[in-house]
């Protein structure tokens, strides 16, 4: 369990209560790691050398945007950042991914390279970003050296040195869903043509062992169809993505943007899209226009907590390197109250 902060910064009161609560939660399953500036700067240096020149010329919540990358993909484990309600154990989201990968995938044909990320509010894709899914690099679940990592490293030093070692801003913002995409076109592509190769190889061996059966097997054990050995192929890397339900984010009561964009009522019916046992969050499948609407319907109605059967953990959407005691006054902090009491911490699943 990684996270990263500034000491100097990290305030005493309620931050600090989540982090202690996340701790005492999952004490006995992980280890907790807090690192500052300093000692991040001296494991990028001693660790990753090749991308200390963009590490070093970033500073404050770029730096951190990128340390959290080179922490997840250098440790493999959790990450996620100090804001985050521990409602129950990481064990249950660790349950909740073994069951998507059982869905996909058999027990001796298992991806070994396996991330987890989390999803923006649906309303705050639909109504900032006009899209069906918004993913941040607020939290990271992942096995060491997932190939994510290393590719959106090399992609943002490659840009780095293009640009004169030098960048306007952030190159690690924490929208991270178009690099995934990206990533994701590419290697379907690579795996395409690895799977072509595969299916060429074996038309060459079942042809091999045709001709091979027409002589004694005496003659020849070591090429007989029962000794040829079948390569073992490993599932592509796997990036998992985690619906608001589970990981659920709170929504940004505080942008004036929800309120701008949601100037009259809606004509759906709350009960469209609100179940008092399971919460329904907004589908791409409804079309851009329904799914704003809806979205409005939510704002309207003060609906920012929106949590399910099967939520693990809450974001509270502190905005916390905009300057702590700016943003708790003008943050509603009642609902922070509502998100103890609505879910008090659970020590099962």
């Amino acid at each position: 369990m990684w996270k990263t902060a500034t000491y100097s910064s990290l305030p005493t009161d309620t931050l600090s209560k989540w982090v202690s609560s996340c701790k005492s939660l999952n004490e006995h399953q992980y280890d907790f790691h807090l690192y500052d500036d300093d000692y991040l700067k001296n494991f990028v240096a001693k660790h990753y050398q090749e991308y200390f020149p963009l590490f070093r010329y970033l500073s404050g919540v770029y730096m951190a945007d990128m340390a959290r990358v080179l922490i997840a993909y250098h440790y493999g484990g959790i990450y996620m950042d100090l804001d985050f309600y521990c409602y129950k154990k990481f064990i249950c989201l660790e349950g909740y991914v073994e069951k998507k990968l059982q869905e996909r995938y058999s027990v001796s044909y298992r991806p070994k390279d396996i991330l987890v990320v989390s999803n923006e509010p649906s309303v705050h894709a639909w109504l900032f970003k006009n899209k069906s899914r918004v993913i941040i690099q607020d939290f990271f679940m992942a096995t060491p050296k997932h190939p994510f990592f290393k590719y959106i490293l090399d992609d943002r030093m490659q840009k780095f040195y293009n640009n004169g070692n030098t960048t306007v801003k952030g190159p690690f913002s924490y929208h991270i869903h178009k690099d995934i995409d990206a990533y994701r076109a590419l290697h379907d592509h690579s795996n395409s043509n690895h799977n072509r190769s595969l299916q060429s190889m074996r038309r060459r061996r079942t042809k091999r062992q045709r001709k091979i059966s027409t002589t004694s097997e005496d003659i020849h054990p070591i090429l007989s169809s029962s000794s040829v050995e079948t390569k073992k192929t490993v599932p592509p890397p796997v990036i998992l993505e985690l619906s608001e339900d589970i990981l659920h984010p709170l929504i940004d009561s505080t942008n004036h943007k929800l309120y701008d964009r949601c100037p009259s009522p809606s004509i759906f019916s709350p009960n469209f899209y609100w179940n008092s046992v399971k919460a329904v969050f907004v589908s791409s499948d409804i079309g851009h226009a329904t799914s704003k609407k809806i979205s409005c319907e939510i704002v309207q109605r003060r609906e920012f907590l929106r949590p399910s059967v099967d939520t693990v953990l809450v974001h509270m959407w502190t905005h916390v390197y905009l300057g702590w005691n700016f943003v708790r006054k003008a943050y509603n902090s009642n609902i922070y109250a509502l998100v103890a009491s609505t879910l008090p911490q659970q020590d099962h699943c």
